[in-house]
């Protein structure tokens, strides 16, 4: 069938385009039909209805949307509260606005978490009920509030011991909203624990919360729970049993092993820092009450020589202070073991060396003054017109005597030196070089007696094994001395103020100051590093 040929129907409806009018000309059409304006000349917002009346203020409309019992109007209510936890956090005060935390405890849902449920409708409320409560808890006035809270307490420690939380296999949305309430959940936990501190014994809050420390491999989860840990034993004491009575070993060996994170060859990173932080406070408030904590942190043998090996090294993590080791080493330099070379030339008789050979006649004269003025070696040798120039310039001018000619001057060497010998080389440029070998000039002169016995002794040395010769005496060169003073102005982190308390608290028992026993040159050595720590260790210097 074909569609060429067919006739289609015009449509009835042809569409047209719409002007849509600016907003001036909008109000001018308002104003044209609306009696109440008819006679303004200009359209003014004034003197309508209801000018200048703000109405209810934020808080009483959050009040009235709570009251009503609407799901829109409380959905409302907790969004609206969401938002300003986060940009006002003062306009939810709760010691101005005492219903608020009724309000928000009752739309904090327990109800959630039944693995058979398909949906949950209170979830998202009770996520965002929860980030409100953790927000406005950051101020000290609500948080005493909260914490004081029977209602709010009750949801916590019913969501602490939902069982799916910390289960692996589960990977449904349910699963996931529950991790994440449980995240907000110890958040606030650590806000409020400073009020509901110490903990007593079998607190289910403090057993939960150990629970999860045990079972959960979130690192940020971890540290939050140590904090919280940490909070909830200050001021416990041994007057009667608390909830850190109930710390076992297997949690004290899990927050030890946290410690290692500070070795060497451990990747470091700000979470690392947090949770070393977080380990080293949990176990200073553990030991803080000693005695029988103390034994119980350091009667297994493994745990204490962990504590006793990176304690120390606690006290100066994570500093940037100098030493001779983190520099770059200056280089040793050992004074050279040998006599100094040769010189060029020889050198100039003294008065009366030179007046004693000046009365002799020649060749006795150049025989006595080659002599003293070089010496006999097996690997030496001077040329020929040196040793004539040398010789000529000093007698010379100054003596009256003549001097003994260059050839016999140069044949009288054999009689001064018989070892020596004169030798004629051959050089690359067809050149000749006329040298005497077996002789090299003197630093200084010698007496006539000396340089006559130097001169015949058998068999000559050689000047290379002076330069091995271990009877020389050995020296090195001074070096610059590392200045300590440049760390002196370096603060301290929280790791290392934290590490100086629990450090303190285990020297003062008994138990402790044997475990550190021997370590106060290690001690002595950190404060060397850095001179600040000396005020924070001092009493562990004083007893060790």
């Amino acid at each position: 069938m074909s569609y060429l040929n067919s006739s289609v129907p015009e449509p009835s409806i042809i569409p047209k385009p719409i002007d849509i009018p600016t907003l001036d000309e909008q109000d001018q059409e308002y104003l044209k039909n609306n009696n109440y304006l008819k006679n303004e000349s200009s359209f003014k917002y004034t003197g309508l209805p209801g000018l200048n009346n703000p109405g209810p203020n934020l808080q009483y409309r959050l009040k009235m949307a709570f009251k009503s019992g609407l799901s829109e109007e409380v959905d409302w209510a907790v969004d609206t509260c969401l938002q300003a936890s986060v940009q006002q956090p003062g306009l939810l005060n709760l010691r101005a606005n005492p219903w608020l935390i009724d309000e928000l405890a009752a739309n904090f849902s327990s109800s959630i978490f039944d693995p058979s449920e398909t949906s949950n409708h209170n979830i998202e409320r009770t996520l965002n009920v929860v980030v409100v409560l953790r927000n406005i808890s950051q101020d000290t006035d609500n948080s005493s509030v909260v914490a004081l809270n029977p209602r709010v307490k009750e949801i916590l420690l019913l969501i602490l011991e939902n069982k799916i939380q910390l289960q692996v296999s589960m990977l449904d949305d349910l699963f996931e909203a529950s991790k994440e309430l449980l995240r907000y959940s110890v958040d606030l936990i650590e806000t409020i624990s400073s009020y509901i501190s110490p903990a007593p014994k079998d607190d289910p809050m403090f057993l939960s919360l150990i629970s999860i420390l045990l079972k959960s491999t979130d690192r940020s989860l971890v540290i939050t729970t140590l904090r919280s840990l940490s909070r909830l034993m200050v001021r416990s004491n041994l007057t009667k049993p608390f909830g850190a009575d109930d710390i076992t070993d297997e949690v004290l060996d899990t927050v030890s092993s946290y410690l290692m994170l500070t070795s060497t060859t451990a990747v470091r990173d700000s979470f690392n820092d947090d949770l070393i932080l977080a380990s080293v406070d949990f176990l200073y408030q553990y030991c803080l009450p000693g005695g029988i904590r103390v034994l119980n942190l350091l009667k297994n043998e493994k745990r204490a020589l962990l504590i006793k090996s990176i304690l120390p090294r606690l006290l100066t993590y994570g500093l940037d202070f100098q030493t001779e080791f983190t520099n770059e080493l200056p280089m040793l330099k050992l004074n050279k073991r040998v006599r100094p070379p040769a010189p060029a030339h020889p050198p100039q008789l003294t008065a009366d060396l030179y007046s004693a050979i000046d009365q002799l006649s020649e060749p006795a004269r150049a025989t006595v003054w080659m002599r003293c003025c070089y010496y006999a070696v097996e690997d030496g040798e001077v040329t020929q017109i040196s040793l004539w120039r040398s010789y000529e310039k000093q007698f010379g001018d100054s003596s009256s005597k003549r001097l003994l000619p260059a050839v016999d001057f140069i044949k009288n060497v054999s009689n001064a030196f018989p070892s020596s010998s004169a030798v004629v080389i051959k050089l690359d440029n067809d050149q000749r070089k006329f040298i005497i070998k077996g002789i090299k000039p003197r630093e200084y002169p010698v007496r006539v007696r000396v340089g006559e016995m130097e001169a015949l002794r058998q068999p000559l040395p050689r000047e290379s094994d002076k330069l091995a010769n271990d009877n020389l005496e050995a020296s090195q060169e001074s070096i610059t001395l590392f200045n300590y003073s440049s760390n002196v102005n370096i603060s301290l982190t929280e790791i290392n103020t934290s590490a100086a308390l629990l450090l303190n608290c285990l020297t003062e028992s008994e138990t402790g100051g044997k475990l550190l026993e021997g370590s106060k040159e290690l001690l002595l050595e950190k404060v060397l590093q850095v001179p600040s720590l000396l005020e924070h260790i001092q009493p562990s210097l004083m007893s060790l």
